[in-house]
């Protein structure tokens, strides 16, 4: 059974990728871009786009990294912060540094609410794409726009803070047998 929804390389990013796989330049992906759909419904993406049908968002790439369990999938990370909305999230598509679509998608439907609605959200997207080799494809993004998840900031102050307890540890250790000798 094919799945409800998904993203599919375009014909440009097949062809980038190819090229980038043939020693050719990098894929260098910057930015998500973000619409409501075809009149506000949703469509099956096609190979041929080179845009959304109906963009409404369009921001910088948060994180982007492969997938740990499938290295030929590349997951894209977007935050649309709260200043922004008043449409929902149909359609999703990557882009590269010279403009070009190279994946679209087809989203579960998120409203992103405007200020001026009385309420107001951030909203995260994620996209992976299937790239069959992702060494092809340059994993950078702006440090400036960088955001970190709650669990990601817990575990790495629990890590910090475990390094730390080792270490006063350590030294009570040190100072103990040196006061006890």
């Amino acid at each position: 059974m094919a799945s409800e929804f998904f993203t599919i390389l375009t014909a440009v990013g097949r062809a980038k990728i190819a090229s980038a796989m043939a020693g050719g330049p990098k894929l260098a992906l910057t930015e998500i871009a973000v619409g409501d759909g075809r009149n506000g419904a949703y469509y099956d993406p096609d190979e041929a786009q080179r845009a959304l049908h109906h963009e409404v968002w369009r921001g910088p790439i948060n994180h982007l990294e492969t997938d740990p369990a499938n290295p030929s999938w590349v997951v894209a990370e977007l935050v649309i912060p709260d200043q922004v909305g008043g449409w929902s999230v149909r359609e999703v598509g990557l882009f590269d540094t010279a403009g070009d679509m190279i994946a679209v998608g087809k989203y579960p439907e998120s409203y992103k609410p405007s200020m001026s609605a009385g309420s107001n959200k951030q909203l995260y997207i994620r996209m992976i794409a299937d790239v069959t080799n992702a060494s092809a494809v340059e994993l950078k993004i702006d440090p400036g726009v960088v955001l970190v998840t709650r669990t990601s900031l817990d575990q790495i102050q629990s890590q910090q803070l475990a390094a730390v307890l080792k270490a006063l540890c350590d030294t009570n250790r040190v100072l103990l047998g040196q006061h006890y000798l």
